[in-house]
C-alpha cells in the first residue's frame, strides 16, 4: 500500500472492500446470526405459534415442516425432524426470506434499523483504522456490503466526508482515480439496502453496464485491493470482482479470512485472487486484529479520533470559526467553545506531566505505530531509572 504513487493531493489510490465480518465487534451481526434472527419473525408474520424458549433451530424446523421454507439444511446432515443449529445453512436461510418475504422496502428498513439501534451507536477499531488510513491518504476507495454504515461513521470520524455512492444504481458518481475519498454502499445503506443474490439480481448487475464499468474503472487504477470480513457468497458482487480483475490482471489482490482454513475461501474468491500472483491470502485474522497490525506495518499508530480525541473537537471548532458569523449570539457560542477546547488541552498538559503515564503513553504509542525497537529501547530506559 506504501508503494503506491501519489496523486497531486498525496493520496494512494489503494482500494479496501469490507463485508459483515468487519463490524460483529459492533454488535451489528453477520448473516448468519440475522437468519436465526428472522425465522421467529417469520413465524410471528404467519401466526405461527411455538415454545417462547424455542431455539432458532426448532423455529426453522416447523417453518421447514409447514413449508414456509425450503429445505436449508447442510447436504451433509440428516433429514431428521429434528436438525440441530449446526445442521443448518443460516446464510441460506437468510438468502430464502430475503428473497421469499423481506422484499419490501419497509420491512428491510425496520430490521436493519433494529439491528444498528441495539448496538447502541459502537464503533469498533477496524472502522475507525479505516477512517484513518483515508485520512491519511493511504487508502482512496472504500467498498462495503454492509448496511449499519459504519464505514461512513469511520470515516467521519477521521474528518473524512466522502463521496457516497448508495446502492450500485448510483455507481456513476464514483472513478476510478479519485480525487477525493469516495464511500460505495454496494447494496444501500439500512435505508436503502436491497441484497442481489437472486438468480434473477445476479443477472441483472452481469448485464449492468453502469456498474461494470465502474468496478472495472476502479481496478484499472487501483495499486492494491483489500479484502476484509467478506466471505464472497454473493454471486452478484463477485461476478463483478471477477470480471474486473481479469480484465485487468496482476494486481495487488488480497484477502482476508478470520479463519485459519483457505478452503473456506467460495469458488469465486478463488478465481478472483487467481488472475494474480502480487498478492493472497491472510489467515487466522478477525477484522480488529488486522487493522490494528496494517497499522503498525504502515507506521500509522492508533487512529486520531482515539489517540487525540480533543484534535477531532478542535478541527470542528475551527471550521466554524472559518464561517462568516454576525449575530452576537453565535459568536458568544463559538468563543465560549473555544475557551473550553483551551481549558481541557491545559488538563490533558497536566495529566501528561506525570513522567511515569508520559512513558507509558509513549511507549505504547511507538509499538502501535509499529516502532517496537523504540519502544523497547524507551521501556529498558524507564526500568533502569
Amino acid at each position: 500500500m506504501r508503494f503506491a504513487k501519489r496523486d497531486g493531493k498525496g493520496r494512494r489510490n489503494n482500494v479496501v472492500l469490507i463485508g459483515a465480518g468487519a463490524s460483529t465487534t459492533a454488535g451489528i451481526p453477520g448473516a448468519a446470526d440475522i437468519g436465526r434472527r428472522l425465522v421467529s419473525l417469520v413465524a410471528e408474520r404467519f401466526d405461527i405459534v411455538y415454545e417462547a424458549d424455542a431455539k432458532a433451530h426448532e423455529i426453522y424446523a416447523i417453518l421447514e415442516a409447514q413449508k414456509v421454507l425450503e429445505d436449508c439444511r447442510i447436504p451433509a446432515t440428516s433429514r431428521s425432524a429434528s436438525p440441530e443449529d449446526k445442521d443448518i445453512d443460516w446464510w441460506k436461510v437468510y438468502d430464502q426470506i430475503f428473497k421469499l418475504y423481506y422484499t419490501q422496502p419497509n420491512d428491510v428498513r425496520d430490521l436493519f434499523g433494529a439491528l444498528v439501534d441495539e448496538a447502541k451507536g459502537a464503533i469498533n477499531w477496524a472502522h475507525l483504522v479505516l477512517g484513518e488510513l483515508v485520512a491519511r491518504g493511504l487508502v482512496s476507495t472504500v467498498l462495503t456490503t454492509n448496511f449499519d454504515q459504519l464505514a461512513l461513521t469511520g470515516l467521519a470520524r477521521a474528518g473524512i466526508i466522502p463521496v457516497v455512492c448508495d446502492g450500485l444504481e448510483s455507481l456513476n458518481r464514483i472513478a476510478g482515480a479519485p480525487h477525493h475519498p469516495q464511500l460505495i454502499e454496494i447494496h444501500g445503506s439500512r435505508h436503502s439496502y436491497l441484497l442481489r443474490n437472486s438468480p434473477a439480481d445476479v443477472s441483472s448487475v452481469r448485464g449492468a453496464s453502469p456498474a461494470i464499468a465502474a468496478i472495472r474503472s476502479l481496478l484499472q487504477f487501483a495499486h492494491a485491493l483489500v479484502v476484509v470480513g467478506y466471505g464472497g457468497r454473493e454471486d452478484g458482487v463477485m461476478d463483478l470482482l471477477v470480471e474486473a480483475a481479469e480484465a485487468y490482471p496482476f494486481k495487488h489482490l488480497y484477502w482476508v479470512l478470520h479463519g485459519g482454513k483457505i478452503e473456506a475461501l467460495s469458488a469465486k474468491a478463488r478465481r478472483f485472487l487467481s488472475t494474480t500472483h502480487n498478492g493472497g491470502v491472510l489467515v487466522d485474522y478477525d477484522a480488529d486484529r488486522f487493522f490494528l497490525e496494517l497499522s503498525k506495518e504502515l507506521g500509522v499508530g492508533g487512529p486520531r479520533s482515539i489517540n487525540d480525541p480533543l484534535a477531532a473537537l478542535e478541527q470542528s471548532l475551527s471550521e466554524a470559526q472559518k464561517a462568516r458569523i454576525s449575530h452576537a449570539d453565535i459568536q458568544a457560542q463559538v468563543d465560549e467553545a473555544s475557551r473550553r477546547l483551551i481549558a481541557l488541552r491545559g488538563a490533558e498538559a497536566s495529566i501528561s506531566a506525570n513522567e511515569t503515564e508520559a512513558a507509558s503513553r509513549e511507549i505504547r504509542r511507538r509499538r502501535l505505530s509499529g516502532d517496537f525497537k523504540g519502544a523497547y529501547e524507551l521501556a529498558m530506559r524507564e526500568l533502569r531509572k
